[in-house]
């Protein structure tokens, strides 16, 4: 995780204001394990706890930063979360998993963009093994087109998850 401590205060800055919660009080827990469940990184809540499988080869590189911020934001997401449900159940959708890929999506972006400062290219983990496309193609076009602009500081919250909920079929 030595890759992590050169971006980690910016990345930290940026997804506690687009998640809108501070970051957390106490020290995470970060087990890297050599194998683990099928995913090969997980976190629990209550208190945050993320373990990650070295040995998946996803994760290697640049991709070990983004995973760490994906895992760190499943403690921290659950306001937008719910802005994403509230508005989903509100236009009678009821889009499984949909909250997970804007998770994904957004700890991604902020990851990708911290690292183009440096001039480091980086494939994100959602499109370099696929994910997007195997698992949720419907959500890929709205979510990088209802994303984005909150991303980069050019919709609100509402205005996302309206957007979003609007455009997933």
């Amino acid at each position: 995780m030595r890759r992590t401590t050169k971006y980690a205060p910016a990345i930290v800055a940026r997804l506690t204001t687009l998640y809108g919660v501070p970051w957390f009080g106490r020290p995470v827990r970060v087990d890297v394990v050599r194998f683990g469940k099928s995913q090969g990184a997980y976190t629990s809540n209550n208190p945050t706890h993320i373990v990650v499988a070295s040995s998946d080869p996803g994760y290697a590189q640049w991709s070990s930063v983004e995973m760490l911020f994906h895992e760190s934001s499943h403690g921290l997401f659950r306001k937008t979360q719910l802005a994403i449900e509230d508005a989903a159940n509100r236009a009678g959708k009821t889009p499984r998993d949909l909250w997970h890929v804007v998770l994904f999506y957004i700890a991604r972006e902020v990851t990708r963009q911290e690292l183009a400062k440096d001039g480091v290219e980086y494939k994100p983990y959602l499109y370099a093994i696929g994910l997007f496309d195997r698992a949720w193609p419907r959500f890929r076009s709205p979510v990088e087109t209802s994303v984005q602009p909150y991303i980069d500081g050019k919709a609100t919250l509402e205005q996302m998850v309206t957007s979003l909920v609007t455009a997933i079929p």
